[in-house]
């Protein structure tokens, strides 16, 4: 489906750039957001340490090991950025965002002087606080409260306890369709993942294989959902702000552009676009709800399961 594979470079470039130049329009802004951003980046970051060590303990291919640091190094910015822009997003348009952690910061996000002698602070159930947040047209020293809390301490108590219970559900239902559209379709891994399992994984390093691909498809998962629907959704959702249907053409779009950046996976090509295009949907509309840790987890923990459920069905 090459093209296919050409809407989502496509769509890859323009909103990557979007979302870059908006991060640099709105550094003053941007700014408050940096605890949060910082943290994930250097979580990310960490787990792809350990695993570009464990490759280079495998392999003992000390080039490969600096090719793969030198390329998360290169996208840590980005994931930056995206984390902040995302953040700030889901911070006007009310929506949950990143729950736990702000629940865990200990950031000043709510402090921003303007040079002179005092702070002007508005608290987010205020009326000034909800206009300026809610609207482009503020000045950037005019800041909400507490940017932790303005949803976390409003959010219900057993929201854990919800978002677990959900999580377990989206797997389980995720995994079962994944099952009975693969019995039916028959699907076989394409070439090119075929000539990658091969020239990374050897036959006889199965088991150390096993747990470095749930290290690594587990960071992919807060990785694209970071892009996808932290950054790429909310930005969607801003840009069409005030009209009907607003949030359905941003989870629409999110998990179309996410969908087809799994094209040339599987073929037939369609299987992969039907497996995980009604799951973005779903993910996105959690998302919206509860936040962005719940999505993160579910897409994590489904990646971690197809590890083991796809070579039942398949060639690898």
């Amino acid at each position: 489906m090459l093209p296919l594979a050409i809407v989502y470079t496509s769509l890859s470039i323009i909103f990557g750039t979007l979302i870059i130049v908006d991060f640099m329009q709105n550094r003053h802004i941007t700014w408050r957001f940096s605890g949060l951003s910082f943290k994930y980046s250097l979580g990310l970051f960490l787990m792809s340490l350990v695993s570009s060590l464990w490759v280079l303990w495998i392999d003992s291919d000390f080039d490969l090991f600096l090719k793969g640091m030198l390329g998360v190094i290169l996208q840590l910015p980005l994931l930056y950025m995206y984390l902040s822009v995302g953040s700030r997003y889901a911070h006007r348009l009310e929506l949950p965002g990143a729950v736990f952690w702000k629940r865990l910061s200990w950031y000043p996000f709510s402090k921003d002087t303007s040079g002179e002698d005092h702070t002007h602070i508005h608290d987010y159930k205020t009326q000034v606080g909800k206009m300026l947040f809610t609207t482009f047209a503020h000045p950037p020293f005019l800041e909400i409260e507490s940017y932790k809390t303005e949803t976390a301490d409003n959010t219900d108590r057993r929201w854990w306890f919800k978002a677990d219970t959900i999580a377990l559900l989206c797997v389980a239902a995720a995994a079962i369709y994944t099952v009975l559209l693969f019995k039916y379709a028959k699907p076989q891994a394409s070439e090119l993942v075929q000539n990658l399992r091969e020239s990374a994984f050897a036959e006889d390093e199965v088991e150390t294989n096993a747990l470095l691909m749930i290290i690594v498809f587990a960071k992919l998962a807060i990785s694209e959902e970071i892009f996808f629907r932290h950054a790429v959704q909310n930005f969607v959702e801003w840009i069409f702000r005030g009209k009907p249907y607003a949030a359905i053409y941003a989870v629409l779009v999110s998990s179309f552009f996410w969908s087809v950046g799994h094209v040339g996976i599987l073929t037939p090509e369609w299987v992969k676009l039907a497996q995980i295009f009604p799951f973005g949907i779903i993910l996105g509309i959690l998302y919206r709800k509860y936040g962005f840790e719940i999505v993160a987890l579910i897409h994590a923990v489904f990646n971690v399961l197809m590890i083991f459920i796809t070579p039942m069905f398949m060639n690898i």
